[in-house]
């Protein structure tokens, strides 16, 4: 009797963390949501610091900065060191916030809000991590100085969860659409065709492989071609085609730098 006595109390405090720290998330998400309501006005970010940094990223947007808190080794619900600008008809809209902490080798992230697994590592410089997108990619890179960085979608709902890297309905909302419940992952890759699209997934398929003139004009005729298709699809509120439009641009790519160059470039582009 005294051991199932010793064995409940057991469970109840197990039960008892597991709540303290859930409880302890939604407090810090509650936090940041309070914190960082005012960059919904874009003034105030660049009142506090905030700075622009790399390229608008499809699935994140573009990464403003604020240097002055990115180095004091400390991660506080008020105060991330990123915030996350999208575009919707010229005007900018807050979409997230990310944590960011240097670490040394050996160093890990820490394991709240979202555990470690919801970390990922950037180990190169922003300019060669925005063409070559390696923010895709969990953080394991334990052995090398890196940035290690956690997204926060708490201002546009992720269906992909929360802290994930990326947010896949920013195409949609880019655009003011509304994604279906079942809506693919190409579906919102072929949107981001109709903006900056085109020159990003361009900049992978140049880094992934040294292209002839030739090649060239074809990849930018594919281009153009999947862009016209998109915006067909969007005129005709036929987004479930998007996926053939896609699919058809990078089967039309892999005829162009042949099978074993496609191969190592899907290694640099989103899954769909």
């Amino acid at each position: 009797m005294k051991h199932c006595i010793v064995l409940a109390g057991v469970l109840l405090l197990a039960c008892a963390g597991e709540t303290c720290a859930e409880q302890r998330d939604a407090e810090f998400l509650a936090s940041a949501r309070t914190a960082t309501e005012k960059y919904q006005d874009q003034s105030a970010a660049i009142l506090d610091g905030y700075r622009p940094i790399g390229s608008d990223f499809p699935g994140m947007g573009v990464h403003w900065v604020r240097i002055g808190i990115l180095f004091d080794g400390k991660i506080e619900a008020e105060h991330p060191e990123f915030l996350t600008y999208i575009s919707i008809e010229g005007t900018p809209r807050l979409a997230g916030i990310a944590y960011a902490m240097p670490l040394l080798p050996e160093e890990q992230p820490p394991d709240f809000p979202a555990g470690r697994e919801a970390w990922h590592d950037h180990l190169r410089s922003i300019d060669e991590e925005t063409i070559v997108p390696h923010h895709q990619h969990p953080g394991t890179a334990d052995d090398k100085p890196r940035l290690a960085m956690l997204h926060a979608w708490i201002w546009m709902p992720n269906p992909d969860g929360i802290y994930a890297a990326d947010n896949w309905t920013l195409p949609f909302v880019r655009l003011g659409l509304n994604p279906d419940a079942g809506a693919s992952r190409a579906q919102a890759l072929a949107l981001t065709l109709t903006s900056d699209g085109i020159d990003y997934f361009s900049m992978i398929v140049d880094a992934g492989s040294s292209l002839s003139k030739k090649q060239r004009t074809k990849i930018d005729q594919a281009f153009e071609s999947a862009r016209k298709g998109v915006l067909g699809c969007i005129h005709k509120q036929d987004l479930a085609s998007l996926d053939e439009v896609w699919d058809q641009l990078w089967n039309t790519i892999r005829s162009v730098v042949g099978s074993r160059r496609y191969v190592e470039l899907q290694g640099l582009l989103p899954a769909w």
